[in-house]
């Protein structure tokens, strides 16, 4: 599967900072990566109206169980209310937040990059 286009629901203004957040997710089954995908559709929707969102996008090895995730945001507040609420908010049993060691882990998080 190929890396899904990059959303950009709000352009930052020039000279903002963001908050960027980068993740790894490793599944722990087959069926817990086609959850994963079919959920997808509807977190897009959410990120691509979520206020203080700049952009996201998603890279995925479905038959290797493994998905990245980036995305940019106003402020860390902004990332958390997106992370807790609609369709992001209640994982299945076996996918991110729940699965192996991977999951849900911060691959990295690098915050005042300028546009």
């Amino acid at each position: 599967m190929p890396t899904l286009p990059r959303t950009v629901p709000n352009s930052p203004p020039a000279g903002a900072e963001a908050r960027v957040f980068a993740s790894r997710f490793g599944i722990r089954t087959l069926g817990g990566a086609l959850r994963f995908l079919v959920r997808t559709p509807a977190v897009r929707r959410q990120g691509g109206r979520a206020p203080g969102a700049y952009g996201a996008t998603l890279g995925a090895q479905p038959l290797r169980r493994t998905f990245w995730t980036l995305s940019a945001w106003e402020s860390a507040a902004a990332l958390k209310e997106f992370a807790r609420s609609g369709a992001h908010r209640r994982p299945p049993a076996d996918v991110p937040g729940r699965g192996g060691p991977d999951a849900g882990r911060p691959v990295r998080h690098v915050a005042g990059l300028r546009r």
